[in-house]
């Protein structure tokens, strides 16, 4: 459906007739001659027989600087060839490719197993997805000019390319090895570089595993009034000066097409310092090439390469968010009430008083306590901090003229040792989750006693801190992790926020938070999948007591949220206060549970939300054994009655047109309808919407008689048996 796998998913590198290499998994390829230098020649969707490429470029370039005398500095590219004369393509019968006698020189490539960037096995309800991923690694070696300066002269560098299994997606990111005596300084190199065709952009899906894509503080300051003297983002679309030139030199012939170079490198530095026998890894940039340019079809690509690439995102695990976690009592009885509702994990909200850092005896012991306790029923366990509140005068950001930023460079000692008491927390109670709010985020520190050296290194060695950080956890725990940004490529964390805003979470409860909650879901789903983002800010207390007005609008929060897969932050000093508000969350919770398969998978879009008509998001399996092929819901939210007719597409549910299908709604008695897809693959549901009510449908192939009766149409008993702990 998304990627025609009879037609390739197997990578290979293959030899050519030319004597050029290709690294194909029959989906992509990116072909390279290894003469005169190695240089890449196409990258190409091969199914659309569709060419991204232009023109030549190096594989990358470095300036490299002795340590010990930093004027001894070169700059210098690293493979690639010259020769090409205009770059409007490429072809070898106009050009005659040369070497560029300054740039490093190809030695040999290797093929290598997979790295294993974290350690990582199918759990909590995740999808069963290999890992590391499959396909190739291929190495290649490139040795320093024979103008290299001595300190260059003793590095080589080695380009590295991943293609995967049956997607359209190849990693790509650089090692520098330093082979002498002396401090190497990797003052500034990029990741990836492309001179990409007309139109090609919008085609394009680039990522990278590097979090400083910003900087809080003032550019200006830095960059003497110039802040574009600094990229704000790994990724930067330039004008290409041999081909966007002005006048007669312009071989562009669509002048609406511009910034037709990619360069992915570091905002800032990395001014990364190489000891003797030691290396420099950068970060890896993460290239998938669309077979349209259709958005819907774009996202479900993107979700489905990025599942392959960082499968801990699929894992999901309800979880109730308490407010108190100060008091015994307070904790043993929100314990109880998550695991009466039949939740699977419970987690301390910000600022409840749960302190992973400390290292007090007493309070380990209490916290192992409340994790054996919370095991013996099922329930996972864990709690938030916020890592950049965790510094000292020793390890706070400096600011260049400014002093103190008020947040903590992560490249201090003291931070090391705040991340080992978090682990010897972990170690020493069994707790399961961590929500890390405030990692690094990509704040710069001139501070000359951290353990960077200077402004121009602080960003890539905090982030290497924190990524080691997070793969810790990930490898000796496999903790479950939300982590509000986006660590997920690079760290293995699971989750990190959907619509998240200052202004969303401070809103007092009303429709209009609800509406904005939907639309932030149905927004950041496109680049989200279900698993693996959540929706800050979700208030119970705002419902208590649990009866009257209040239980129909917690009945509106349980159907915005975890009716449409989201497990959001369900957050309060108490889960439930009457037997009624305990039976809404068992019948969502139930619910859930039994469609989690096809609450998980991805969405497409029927109507955003926008508080004037009606809204509808509708999750699809394309998975033709399963039970539940689609299942959507839709919202009223306005205080009139409406009569609309709701299209529900279904290719991505891999039927095909004609096909009868079985849809059970929830408004309708009875319940189960048959429909038969149109030309376009669509079943149109004809509604009379009362003001302020929703309703859901399922779809299903007819060899299924009925689908399993939904828990919200019935009561659903606790999932927890055991006897719980008084509180009395």
């Amino acid at each position: 459906m998304l990627f025609p796998h009879k037609m390739g998913g197997r990578t290979k590198l293959l030899a050519n007739e030319d004597g050029s290499i290709t690294l194909t998994n029959g989906i992509i390829g990116r072909q390279f001659v290894l003469t005169p230098n190695f240089a890449t020649i196409d990258i190409r969707h091969q199914i659309e027989n569709y060419s991204y490429y232009r023109g030549l470029v190096p594989e990358t370039a470095v300036v490299i600087t002795d340590a010990s005398n930093p004027e001894n500095s070169q700059q210098a590219n690293v493979g690639g060839a010259l020769g090409q004369t205009n770059y409007g393509f490429f072809s070898y019968d106009f050009f005659n490719m040369t070497t560029d006698p300054t740039a490093y020189q190809f030695e040999k490539y290797e093929v290598v197993p997979m790295e294993v960037r974290w350690t990582w096995k199918p759990n909590r309800h995740s999808g069963n997805y290999p890992w590391p991923p499959k396909g190739i690694q291929l190495e290649v070696y490139f040795t320093p000019p024979k103008n290299a300066i001595p300190i260059m002269a003793n590095t080589v560098v080695k380009v590295i390319y991943q293609m995967f299994d049956n997607i359209p997606c190849y990693a790509k990111y650089i090692q520098v090895l330093n082979l002498g005596t002396g401090t190497v300084v990797v003052n500034d190199i990029f990741v990836e570089a492309v001179r990409v065709r007309e139109y090609s952009k919008t085609r394009m899906l680039i990522e990278t595993d590097y979090m400083p894509r910003h900087n809080f503080f003032d550019e200006e300051a830095l960059n003497e009034g110039n802040p574009d003297s600094v990229y704000i983002d790994t990724n930067v679309w330039m004008f290409d000066p041999v081909y966007e030139a002005g006048g007669d030199a312009n071989f562009r012939g669509d002048t609406s097409q511009t910034q037709l170079y990619l360069n992915v490198t570091y905002p800032v530095g990395p001014g990364y310092y190489i000891a003797p026998a030691q290396m420099f890894e950068t970060f890896h940039t993460f290239m998938g090439l669309y077979d349209t340019d259709d958005i819907q079809r774009q996202s479900l690509q993107r979700l489905q390469i990025l599942r392959f690439l960082s499968p801990q995102i699929t894992e999901s695990t309800p979880y109730f968010f308490a407010e108190d976690c100060t008091d015994s009592d307070a904790i043993v009885n929100a314990i109880n009430q998550s695991a009466q509702a039949g939740f699977e994990m419970f987690i301390c909200a910000p600022w409840s008083g749960f302190d992973p850092s400390n290292t007090n005896t007493t309070y380990i012991a209490q916290w192992a306590s409340y994790a054996k306790y919370a095991h013996s029923l099922g329930l996972e366990i864990g709690g938030y901090i916020c890592m950049q509140g965790l510094y000292n005068a020793s390890s706070e950001v400096q600011l260049p003229g400014t002093g103190g930023g008020g947040i903590a460079c992560f490249a201090t000692g003291f931070m090391l040792t705040a991340m080992e008491n978090i682990r010897n927390f972990i170690r020493q109670t069994g707790i399961d989750a961590l929500e890390t709010d405030c990692p690094y985020e990509g704040s710069w520190c001139d501070a000359t006693n951290h353990d960077h050296h200077g402004l121009n290194d602080s960003q890539v060695m905090q982030w290497e801190v924190d990524t080691q950080f997070y793969q810790s956890l990930r490898d000796e725990f496999n903790l479950f992790l939300n982590v509000p940004d986006p660590y997920q490529l690079g760290a293995g964390t699971n989750r990190s926020p959907i619509g998240y805003t200052d202004a969303y979470i401070s809103m007092p409860f009303s429709i209009q938070q609800m509406d904005y909650g939907r639309m932030y879901m149905s927004d950041g789903l496109y680049h989200y999948s279900p698993t693996a983002a959540w929706d800050i800010g979700i208030w119970l207390d705002d419902f208590t007591p649990n009866n009257g007005t209040n239980l129909f609008w917690l009945e509106w929060l349980w159907a915005t949220y975890l009716g449409q897969g989201n497990i959001a932050d369900y957050q309060g000093y108490q889960l439930y206060d009457t037997e009624a508000g305990l039976e809404l969350a068992q019948k969502y919770l139930g619910f859930y549970y039994d469609h989690r398969t096809i609450l998980t998978h991805d969405v497409v879009h029927v109507r955003r939300p926008d508080a004037r008509e009606y809204d509808c998001l509708l999750h699809v399996d394309a998975n033709i054994a399963a039970r539940d092929r689609a299942l959507g819901w839709v919202f009223n939210p306005t205080s009139d009655v409406l009569a609309i007719t709701v299209p529900v597409a279904l290719y991505y549910a891999n039927f095909s047109i004609g096909d009868t299908v079985n849809v059970m709604r929830s408004d309708v008695s009875p319940p189960m309808q048959t429909y038969v897809l149109d030309d376009i693959y669509t079943v149109y549901l004809d509604m009379l919407m009362q003001p302020l009510t929703f309703m859901y449908f399922i779809v299903s192939d007819p060899s299924y008689v009925a689908a399993t009766p939904s828990p919200l149409d019935q009561a659903s008993e606790s999932t927890v048996n055991q006897q719980l702990v008084s509180t009395d």
